[in-house]
C-alpha cells in the first residue's frame, strides 16, 4: 500500500532503544531527520534449558528470539546439522546464519503463517518455537492444525518503555512521519502519547498522528494499527527495515 502524501523530514523511529540506531542511521543516510522514541522495550523470561536435538524443527519469527534463545545459554553448536531450522524475514535469517546454522524453511513473505505453510508435512513432528510471551496465538494453531506437536518457549516479554524528558521535547517539536516496526510498537506508541507527561499535555499528539505520514512494516502491524483507529499510509511489498525506509524514499520523490 503506497500513498503519496506530503514531503516528509523528520522521522518518530518506535522500536526499543537498542535497535533503533541502526534504523535511525539509515534514515540519515537518506536525507532524513529521525526522532527516536523508544516506546518498548525487552525483558528476559528465566527459562530451563531445552535440547534443541529432541524436535525436528526450530521455529524463529523474530530477531529477538535468535538473540534470546542463544544469549540463554544454548550452544550453536547443538543444534547444527541435527535440527531444521525455519525463520521468519531476511534479518532473523541472517541473525542465524551469523551463528553458521543453515535455515530449512524461509517464506517470500514474511509472516508466520506463510513460515508453516513452507514446512510441509509436519504431522506428528516436534516443534520448538521461542518466540515473545505474547506472540500470535496463530501460528501456535495452524502447526497442531498440522499435527505437530508444538513446544511453546516464551523467552522474552515486550512491555512499555518510558521515553526520557528530552525524547519527549524531541517529539514534541513535531514529525512528518511515524514507523512502526509491530504491533508492540503501534499499541505503546498510542497507549504513551495519550498520557504524556505534564509539560507536554497541551502537545495534541493524537490529532498530529491522525495527520501525519503512517508507515507499518507489514500486514500484521498494519493490522494492529488499523485496529487502533489509525490510518496507514505505507506498507513496503516486503517486509524489511530497508523496504520500509525505501519506500518513504518514494514517497518524497
Amino acid at each position: 500500500m503506497t500513498a503519496a502524501l506530503s514531503k516528509i523530514y523528520r522521522v518518530v523511529v518506535t522500536r526499543s532503544q537498542k535497535q533503533s540506531e541502526s534504523l535511525a542511521h539509515l534514515l540519515r543516510r537518506s536525507g532524513f531527520e529521525p526522532v527516536q522514541f523508544p516506546v518498548i522495550r525487552f525483558e528476559l523470561i528465566p527459562q530451563p534449558a531445552r535440547r534443541p536435538a529432541e524436535y525436528d524443527w526450530l521455529l524463529f519469527t523474530s530477531v529477538n528470539a535468535v538473540h534470546f534463545f542463544f544469549e540463554s545459554g544454548h550452544d550453536p553448536a547443538a543444534v547444527r546439522g541435527k535440527t531444521q531450522i525455519g525463520a521468519v524475514g531476511s534479518a532473523t535469517a541472517k541473525a542465524l546464519k551469523n551463528l553458521n546454522l543453515t535455515i530449512d524453511a524461509l517464506p517470500e513473505e514474511f509472516v508466520g503463517e506463510k513460515l508453516v505453510a513452507s514446512l510441509g508435512s509436519i504431522a506428528g513432528r516436534r516443534i520448538l518455537l521461542p518466540r515473545a510471551k505474547k506472540g500470535r496465538p496463530e501460528i501456535v494453531d495452524l502447526l497442531r492444525q498440522k499435527g505437530a506437536v508444538v513446544d511453546e518457549m516464551p523467552l522474552y516479554d515486550t512491555v512499555t518503555n518510558h521515553p526520557s524528558r528530552e525524547q519527549w521535547a524531541d517529539l514534541a517539536a513535531g514529525w512528518d512521519a511515524v514507523l512502526f516496526t509491530s504491533p508492540s510498537s503501534v499499541r505503546n506508541f498510542v497507549k504513551l502519547i495519550q498520557a504524556p507527561p505534564a509539560e507536554q499535555l497541551n502537545v495534541p499528539f493524537a490529532d498530529w498522528l491522525q495527520r501525519r505520514l503512517v508507515a507499518c512494516i507489514g500486514p500484521v502491524t498494519e493490522k494492529q494499527a488499523l485496529n487502533l483507529g489509525l490510518k496507514v499510509d505505507l506498507v513496503p511489498e516486503k517486509y524489511t527495515i530497508p523496504a520500509l525506509v525505501k519506500a518513504i524514499i518514494t514517497n518524497n520523490q
